[in-house]
């Protein structure tokens, strides 16, 4: 249940203490941050490891939880938002350069803090797919199993917040808040769930409240794997959308941080499109799928296109063409798609293992 009386001011002096404290103690020893690098590069499945780098006993406690498989009970109370990512991959993944993470940068705070990182300022592409290639993991019907890695892929994604909050607090020491604090990582979870469900309804594919439910029934668990606190995270679209008002409020206004990470984006969404009609689309696509208000805040395009006249199916259609087809947008469609556009891009090799923990140096 949703803590109905969240002290958002208080979240954001908030990290995730089990990842940061992993950070910390490899960070700060002579051959510790090496030894985590090795050991994660490693990793490419949920079968825990036998032993960890010596010296790094908070990453053995880590490792240990974060592998643990989801219960019989929990993959019951999942298994419809799973089965509806698995038939849907090709929509979500689209979703994520159109929509999830262009709408976080209306967050300004959020986008001063992935500019200082300069992970995303220099290299969108590349932050683009690895989130794709952990949303890939979450729709693999062997998420779970000891051969998946959608288990190894969370704790990745976590300890890269986690590196994120130790590089921003090391250069500075007396900034005023946690970086990826709490109520930014809860944004960024309706960003991937909330927001979705709305992009599928604005785009005419059939989704009813008990399936939008489970699937936010889904994020809800990857949400506390990933370190949200479990007493923020919304069990149904009611408390998402509250939730996601109140955000948005608070945080999102114009900034010029957040026009260059979504301008950047969208040239390299551009640059690796399918055909033309998407590399001219795609900035219209995004606006109608977030709606004027927050496309003006990260200065998204009006012209030509005239986005207004957009239609459902105009914009279905473009998606479809860039993951997978309206005949089969299902995971094994989606994977084989996706290599493809990973390798669109010149100069970009997609590694679906691998995760840079120091974005200073990306």
């Amino acid at each position: 249940m949703v803590n109905t009386n969240i002290s958002f001011d208080a979240l954001r002096q908030e990290g995730d203490p089990l990842a940061d404290a992993v950070i910390a103690e490899a960070f700060d020893s002579a051959n510790g941050k090496k030894a985590l690098f090795q050991y994660l590069s490693e990793l490419k499945t949920n079968h825990l490891p036998e032993a960890s780098p010596a010296g790094l006993s908070q990453l053995e406690a880590y490792m240990q939880e974060a592998l643990s498989a989801p219960s019989e009970e929990e993959i019951n109370e999942m298994k419809l938002g799973m089965s509806f990512m698995q038939a849907h991959t090709g929509e979500i993944l689209a979703m994520l350069g159109l929509l999830s993470l262009p709408y976080c940068y209306a967050a300004a705070e959020g986008a001063k803090v992935l500019m200082y990182t300069k992970r995303l300022s220099y290299t969108p592409g590349k932050r683009l797919l690895e989130t794709a290639e952990f949303v890939l993991s979450l729709c693999d019907p062997a998420a779970f199993s000891a051969e998946g890695c959608a288990l190894a892929q969370i704790a990745k994604v976590r300890l890269i917040h986690a590196a994120v909050r130790y590089h921003h607090r090391q250069g500075n020491p007396n900034y005023y808040e946690m970086p990826v604090n709490q109520e930014d990582l809860l944004g960024t979870h309706l960003a991937f769930s909330l927001l979705v469900v709305r992009a599928f309804r604005k785009m005419q594919i059939p989704i009813d409240s008990h399936t939008a439910n489970h699937y936010l029934k889904y994020w809800q668990w990857i949400g506390t794997r990933l370190g949200i606190q479990p007493d923020l995270l919304p069990a149904n679209q009611l408390q998402a959308s509250e939730l996601e008002r109140k955000i948005r409020k608070r945080q999102f206004h114009a900034s010029e941080d957040g026009k260059k990470l979504t301008a950047e984006l969208m040239q390299y969404i551009q640059a690796s499109a399918p055909n033309a009609a998407y590399k001219t689309g795609a900035p219209y696509y995004s606006r109608y799928l977030m709606g004027d208000e927050v496309a003006d805040m990260i200065g998204l395009p009006q012209n030509s296109l005239a986005t207004g006249l957009l239609q459902a199916n105009q914009v279905r259609e473009a998606i479809n063409a860039f993951f997978g087809s309206a005949a089969d947008g299902s995971y094994e469609a989606a994977l084989a798609q996706f290599k493809q556009q990973a390798s669109r891009t010149a100069g970009f090799q997609s590694n679906q293992n691998a995760h840079n923990l120091n974005p200073s140096q990306a």
